[in-house]
């Protein structure tokens, strides 16, 4: 037994070594780069490709800090930003913590992408030897899904989370074991693999649920019996509860990890078109080219959904000699491919107009939040690899003993030829002597400019200088109030005209605003998109702020010293600032949010001071404030068409107090209709020192 044990190590050592040796020529030109570079293939990877290099760096500081791993506050400060939604992969960021720390991000990230295809190799072998019984076709279904375009399509776009696919083959391995030969060791091993895959990608954790589901009805409907019915779904729940539990937090936070309204217009951009089943390897560096543009002519699914020719040709002559026999396995892999097709057919960039079987799987809860349907491309390239090894076996069958091995070298080369792609490239972290010299300088946030919220430039100094970052990019960028402070809300959108009726000049509003939200530092990148504009705004800044480095790239500001006072910051249900006559008014909606920022640590009293009119006629305005989820009434008055002063004095908790002015509004007879209800000419506010009583001799 032991000597069966060590020949099956051995054999499989050869195989590992074997797709090990593929790996390392595909990483070549990595090695010499190994722990200060990144290797990818396109412009997306050297964006995507940061981003999840920030992602190892972030793990690594949350916990030596002892933060929570899913919500960082150096990203989109103050407010920070939830990360349960973002592609953090922490799985492989916690595995690959050593070398993170020990090393650097850039060596776990390389580590992670390079073991991810080893892995990936063998754990398809494992399932294709399983149901085959012959190695050298298992062999070969290793290498074409390890190696298949779609994977090299996200080692180019740097989305390593993406990359570590090795898990499928196993769930759908132990899958079948748990629903064909039921036992709670099985239905245990695919909940602990579920669990890993949802803390690796959330597409993968939705698509395996998805496939779940599919297999299990295949399964009841291939026996047809109660029995094995119950045995199904007792192994079903086992197998999904505890993922459920897990992805709970996920749905509960959904609202407060960014914006989600446009899921739809995304699902269709990611769906797959028919085409992309029979599509070629679009990564080839002999074809891939000419394909690129066709590709970009028909309108092709965004995102790469090709597994080359050579999978296909295999895969269909398996169907043809064993298809009693695989049947189930077509039938699978023709519904993904449907629903890879997104919620509507969409042909040549047209949306036809016809919904598919993927609009049904959006009315589950938090299944909208998965934007790419083609990447169910995953579980196809599980099954056609499969598939391909049943071909393998038999043209082996039918190939005569002395031609067997040459068949296969023949194969071998074929697939050679189908999938190589092009090399990688490395991408060099960015670099400024300013961040090594930020490190040193006082605590506070930086305000970098212009903002690049699709962008990681940013986030890729952010390990060096570790201060926190007013904006950031994530995989779905939340909400940011912030932005619509006067001061930042000129310099965020390069806006200097803009106006509010809170200050005449932003300029001078600017200071205090950088105090308010703890931003000490301004920089202005002089070589990033658009920053010709930015760098107009250098003369304003020199004349309000501090400025304390310069190069030939980056300007660097520092905010002055200046006297904590509360300020206010206008949100939804405002109207631009309008001249009339000599007079600047701001017209509201039926409601308009106010908010009053106390930069104190503890709470002070404060004067809302506001002079306001009605529109058409005179009409009840409630003044209320947000106390949790409630909003609680402060003032009740009625404005009248002749403007009337106002003040209200209230105590302002430290940070943010959130106000309505909630009233009515009536349509304006105007070229673009507005509805309107309250006219501000003034809107201030002011700290109170409190008044002591005389204290008797």
């Amino acid at each position: 037994m032991n000597r069966l044990l060590r020949r099956r190590w051995l054999f499989d050592g050869r195989i590992i070594v074997s797709y090990a040796l593929v790996t390392c020529a595909l990483f070549w030109p990595v090695f010499s780069h190994f722990s200060s570079a990144i290797g990818v293939g396109s412009g997306v990877g050297a964006n995507d490709g940061w981003q999840n290099v920030w992602n190892f760096w972030w793990l690594q500081y949350a916990l030596s800090h002892g933060q929570n791993l899913f919500f960082t506050k150096l990203l989109y400060y103050p407010y920070g930003a939830n990360l349960l939604w973002h592609t953090l992969d922490s799985f492989h960021g916690l595995l690959a913590l050593p070398i993170t720390v020990w090393v650097s991000p850039m060596a776990a990230f390389n580590t992670v992408a390079l073991l991810s295809f080893i892995a990936s190799g063998y754990t398809m072998y494992l399932l294709a030897e399983q149901l085959t019984h012959s190695p050298s076709a298992a062999w070969l279904a290793g290498g074409l899904f390890a190696f298949s375009p779609f994977r090299l399509t996200k080692l180019y776009d740097g989305q390593v989370e993406l990359l570590c696919m090795q898990y499928l083959p196993l769930f759908v391995l132990w899958l079948i074991y748990a629903l064909e030969r039921p036992s709670w060791r099985w239905s245990a091993g695919c909940a602990a693999l579920l669990v890993i895959i949802t803390l690796t990608d959330l597409y993968y954790a939705l698509f395996s649920l998805i496939y779940l589901g599919l297999y299990a009805t295949v399964v009841v409907f291939r026996h047809l019996s109660w029995t094995r019915l119950w045995q199904v779904v007792r192994s079903g729940a086992v197998i999904t509860i505890p993922v459920v539990l897990l992805v709970v937090p996920f749905l509960v936070t959904s609202r407060q990890a960014g914006d989600f309204t446009d899921w739809e217009a995304r699902q269709i951009l990611s769906s797959a078109t028919p085409l992309n089943f029979i599509w070629p390897n679009p990564n080839s560096p002999w074809w891939g080219g000419q394909l690129g543009e066709i590709q970009q002519r028909l309108h092709l699914g965004a995102g790469g959904t090709s597994l080359g020719l050579a999978v296909l040709l295999l895969a269909a002559v398996a169907l043809a000699a064993y298809r009693r026999q695989l049947w189930q396995w077509a039938l699978l892999i023709i519904i993904i491919f449907v629903l890879e097709l997104g919620p509507y057919l969409v042909i040549n960039g047209r949306i036809t107009g016809i919904r598919l079987p993927y609009a049904l799987i959006n009315l589950l809860p938090g299944a909208q939040a998965g934007r790419r349907p083609n990447h169910l491309i995953v579980y196809r390239s599980v099954l056609l690899a499969l598939l391909a090894a049943w071909g393998w076996v038999w043209l082996s069958q039918h190939v005569g003993t002395r031609w067997r091995r040459l068949s296969l070298v023949a194969a071998v080369i074929c697939v050679g030829i189908d999938l190589w792609p092009h090399g990688l490239q490395l991408s060099l972290p960015l670099s400024s002597p300013f961040y090594r010299q930020l490190a040193t300088m006082p605590p506070g946030a930086i305000l970098e400019l212009p903002p690049l919220i699709r962008q990681s430039d940013y986030m890729q100094t952010q390990s060096i200088h570790q201060h926190p970052l007013a904006g950031g990019y994530l995989s779905r960028n939340p909400t940011y109030p912030l932005i619509d402070a006067d001061g930042l809300r000129q310099l965020w959108n390069d806006s200097p005209d803009v106006e509010s009726i809170i200050n005449t000049d932003w300029t001078a509003a600017l200071p205090a605003a950088l105090t308010s939200y703890d931003i000490t530092y301004v920089a202005i990148h002089l070589d990033k998109t658009d920053s010709e504009q930015y760098a107009l705004l250098e003369p304003i800044l020199d004349r309000t702020l501090k400025q304390v480095y310069r190069d030939a790239r980056l300007i660097v500001y520092q905010r002055p010293p200046t006297v904590l006072l509360p300020s206010l910051r206008q949100g939804v249900g405002w109207y631009p600032v309008e001249h009339l006559q000599i007079e600047r008014v701001q017209w509201t909606a039926a409601m308009a949010d106010v908010t009053v920022v106390n930069p104190a640590v503890t709470s002070a009293p404060m004067m809302l001071e506001f002079t306001v009119a009605a529109y058409a006629h005179a009409r009840p305005v409630v003044v209320e404030m947000r106390r949790g989820q409630q909003d609680v009434p402060l003032l009740s008055f009625t404005a009248t068409l002749d403007a009337h002063h106002y003040r209200l004095l209230l105590m302002g908790a430290p940070g943010e107090t959130s106000l309505h002015f909630a009233t009515t509004a009536d349509p304006a007879h105007e070229v673009v209709p507005r509805a309107l209800g309250l006219m501000f000419t003034q809107l201030s506010v002011m700290a109170v020192t409190p008044v002591l009583p005389d204290v008797v001799q």
